[in-house]
């Protein structure tokens, strides 16, 4: 095997001359560099244990390799990578030659914005060469409840692999604040992009197909979702949504439920009412459902379903109002498209789409020019709904109206 000093070299040897590809050394030198101590195991022993290359393959590269001349230089207690970085551009080099620049192994480029539960990086990985983000934890909310909602994003994350979900990387510890290190995803939130680009219909139903079918992996999984908003999902530079932001997310699976009876979840604008009744039970994959609905409603008409400055206010909407049907917002909105999301929209979950996928299907038979199967509600339907949800004012109404008669 190679002196520690020789790795490097022999990595690139071995890549040169065609018996490694490129990923497969950086993947080797990754786990290397996650060893410490005793346990560290030599490079040419992670490659043989993976089958990249055999004992020969590997003695050969080192009896052709020339002598080397190994420099001992001091480190510094935070040394920048060397080696197989030295490609490194040099942005990256200062930012992790400055601790208060790093993250673990991660150099910290710039922010990319703050919440309520901490402060999203974006960051380097100098070792896969690939830019990442990172969310780590505030200090300010680094109580029980934001621990958490921290790791109930880990362990939701987890689970999911879905080119339209951001993906988990690793979980780790810096300094105290635990992180997590996800894909970067260049492009801007899905709010932004209705606000600027200005899409038309047909882009906001493919993007909102899109997350749809995204939701329904994780539906699938045991996941569901409980905050999908615009805010919450990010498009591409190809156009493409990737769901982000678990915080709130329920696996079913679970053992211990995370949030209890009484507290409630979500972003208003785009909460269920089964959220604003606080009832985690009644959460589930229709929660989802409702909140597509929501943003397929937001995208096409230019404002939420129901507003208020007034939280109790707007509570109060979600759980008795009716939705606006779009096309009083907008007449040119499709019938079709006004039929898919106040669908989503009911109050009842029974009523809506049995699933996110359902909700997929109907998207693409509209832009298919296809039938969809849902049929619009008749003006009688409506008003035996909004009856049943406003039976004591409808009997003050009645109780009037026949003492004016009298």
């Amino acid at each position: 095997m190679s002196q520690p000093a020789d790795e490097t070299r022999l990595g690139e040897l071995l890549v040169t001359t065609g018996k490694l590809s490129r990923e497969e050394l950086l993947a080797a030198l990754e786990t290397q560099g996650q060893q410490g101590g005793p346990q560290r195991k030599r490079l040419g022993e992670i490659l043989v244990e993976r089958g990249h290359v055999s004992i020969d393959e590997l003695q050969t590269t080192l009896n052709q390799a020339p002598p080397i001349p190994v420099a001992h230089e001091p480190q510094s207690a935070m040394p920048p990578p060397s080696g197989s970085f030295k490609n490194l551009n040099e942005d990256v080099r200062q930012a992790l030659a400055v601790p208060s620049r790093r993250i673990g192994r991660y150099a910290k480029m710039n922010e990319l914005g703050r919440g309520g539960m901490g402060v999203v990086y974006r960051c380097h990985d100098p070792q896969l060469h690939r830019d990442v983000a990172i969310k780590m934890i505030l200090e300010c909310e680094a109580d029980a409840g934001g621990l958490a909602r921290f790791r109930r994003e880990a362990l939701a994350a987890a689970k999911l692999c879905h080119p339209g979900i951001v993906a988990l990387h690793e979980v780790g510890e810096h300094q105290g604040s635990p992180y997590l290190v996800m894909d970067f995803v260049e492009g801007k939130t899905l709010k932004a992009f209705f606000e600027n680009e200005k899409p038309t219909a047909k882009r906001i139903v493919e993007i909102v197909r899109d997350v749809a079918l995204a939701l329904d992996h994780a539906h699938k999984a045991g996941i569901t979702h409980r905050d999908v908003k615009p805010q919450n999902v990010m498009v591409d530079p190809h156009g493409k949504p990737h769901i982000m932001d678990f915080g709130l997310a329920r696996d079913k699976s679970a053992r211990q439920r995370l949030t209890e009876t009484g507290q409630i979840m979500g972003t208003p604008a785009y909460m269920a009412p089964e959220q604003v009744e606080a009832s985690s039970d009644g959460h589930g994959p229709w929660t989802d459902v409702y909140a597509l609905g929501a943003v397929l409603y937001r995208g096409l008409t230019g404002r939420p379903v129901f507003q208020s400055t007034n939280p109790a206010a707007l509570f109060k909407k979600i759980l008795m109002d009716e939705a606006e049907p779009l096309r009083r917002c907008d007449p040119a909105i499709s019938i079709d498209l006004d039929t898919i999301a106040i669908k989503c929209l009911e109050k009842d979950p029974a009523r809506r789409y049995p699933s996110a996928a359902a909700v997929a299907e109907e998207l693409q038979r509209f832009l298919d020019d296809q039938p969809i199967v849902s049929r619009r509600r008749g003006p009688g339907e409506r008003l035996v709904r909004w009856s049943r949800r406003n039976r004591l004012l409808l009997m003050a109404q009645v109780g009037l109206a026949m003492s004016l008669v009298i």
